[in-house]
């Protein structure tokens, strides 16, 4: 079995980089460990003038390392509060219900779906009784 380092990996992307004319800021790259939390692992050391996190933003999906979404649904279920109150203005001021649904679906139900194929798979039960209730708000 052929085994690569880390290092290794990295420079392969470095000049993956360079061959594709691009540019790799080193400042802005961050290394994300996924792995289960289990006491008798050990990371590998960090890569030399990278940070190290335990969760970041990508493509607007809260990741961590553990594999858990709970920041992600927070956030996006604090926005979508958010979203409630515009649509409960809208109706104050005299939108109809057809009208208020298309604005439901566009601002809440579309902040929901969006990248669920990869975070869905990892809720818990209370994940998915908190997104169930903004959901069946009216």
């Amino acid at each position: 079995m052929f085994r690569t380092s880390i290092l290794d990996e990295f420079e392969a992307i470095r000049n993956w980089t360079r061959l594709n004319k691009m540019q790799l800021d080193v400042k802005k790259t961050k290394e994300l460990v996924f792995h289960r939390p289990n006491p008798r692992f050990s990371l590998p050391d960090p890569l030399p003038h990278i940070e190290r996190v335990n969760g970041l933003k990508l493509l607007g999906v809260f990741l961590n390392a553990n594999f858990k979404f709970d920041e992600h649904v927070s956030k996006m279920l604090c926005l979508c509060s958010q979203r409630m109150y515009l649509l409960k203005q809208l109706k104050f001021q005299g939108l109809d219900i057809e009208q208020l649904h298309i604005v439901f679906t566009a601002l809440i139900v579309s902040r929901v779906l969006y990248a669920l194929p990869a975070w869905g798979g990892f809720l818990s039960s209370d994940l998915l009784n908190r997104i169930d209730s903004i959901l069946r708000k009216d």
